[in-house]
């Protein structure tokens, strides 16, 4: 088996590796493992998966760790869909995938991106080739029966989110309606795995940003010989910035990417640090007065301070 890991902890390192989709990880991790010890009929995809939910929410980082469960790394082979919405696209589509399984050697993960944006021609197209895992292009013949095929959509994606109050087995059920709506029922049976991601309820915010936050930090400490310490109150600022409705966490990263950073050069220039000093130092990032900014301030040491 090419499982990076042993078959039974296969659930456990989705769950560390997403946060607050803790549904749909038993019916993906099942089908991993099923694929890798050789359950998938010849003729098909190892496995076929439909995430659907609003942006943000975990469907690419599922992918990302599916990717690298199965081959070690979390490089996806991606189509934009959005990029198929034309029918005349469908040879372009064509070509791209051709040229992508042309580098592709013994099996490997598609990720086909908000499949709902491709013109339908090329959704027919794609549902074709996943159900009878054989695409044909130039007289040659590709053989998918090695690959997972996985597909994310947005279908629903402004319903779901005034949804926020309802259980998630409401949303479950609109986002699978949807589903059949756009892919037909006999499309929609394509797919051996459909799960449907829950919105991003505030303790779960709250644990994507730390770990972010945690990641960040690990940064600076390696590259800047920074200890960085967080209040509350920080890091409730930069939920509220990086968080909304409409693209979930996508963008929170990009929130401590960019306002860390500035309020370090901010507190460096005020007290005339070089930029290129890089001499080991603690600091605390905090909420400034104006409650519109972060700062940051030296931690002093007492027991050297005391030394």
């Amino acid at each position: 088996m090419a499982l990076q890991v042993p078959p039974h902890l296969v659930a456990q390192a989705l769950r560390i590796s997403v946060k607050g989709q803790d549904h749909v990880v038993p019916g993906v991790a099942q089908l991993l493992v099923n694929g890798e010890a050789g359950y998938s009929r010849r003729g098909r995809p190892r496995g076929t998966f439909l995430f659907l939910g609003p942006t943000g929410v975990g469907k690419t980082e599922v992918t990302k760790c599916m990717s690298e469960l199965l081959y070690g790394h979390r490089e996806m082979n991606g189509f934009d869909m959005g990029g198929y919405s034309d029918q005349l696209d469908a040879e372009r589509f064509k070509g791209d995938l051709a040229a992508r399984l042309d580098g592709l050697e013994g099996g490997g993960l598609l990720l086909f991106d908000e499949i709902e944006k491709a013109h339908k021609t090329i959704v027919d197209l794609f549902l074709a080739i996943t159900d009878e895992a054989r695409f044909v292009y130039e007289r040659k013949a590709y053989d998918l029966s090695d690959f997972y095929v996985v597909c994310t959509s947005n279908l629903g994606c402004r319903e779901i989110i005034a949804m926020k109050e309802s259980d998630i087995s409401v949303i479950e059920r609109f986002a699978r309606q949807a589903a059949a709506e756009y892919f037909r029922p006999e499309g929609l049976v394509r797919f051996k795995n459909i799960s449907v991601f829950n919105l991003l309820g505030y303790d779960v915010q709250l644990m994507i940003c730390q770990g972010m936050l945690n990641q960040f930090k690990h940064f600076l400490e390696e590259e800047h010989n920074i200890l960085l310490e967080t209040t509350h109150q920080s890091v409730l600022f930069l939920i509220e910035v990086g968080v909304n409705p409409a693209l979930g966490a996508r963008e929170l990263f990009n929130a401590i990417e960019l306002r860390i950073p500035a309020a370090i050069t901010r507190h460096d220039k005020r007290i005339g640090r070089d930029l290129n000093d890089k001499s080991p130092r603690s600091l605390l990032l905090d909420l400034a007065a104006s409650k519109s900014t972060l700062t940051v301030r030296e931690i002093v040491d007492e027991q050297l301070k005391q030394a």
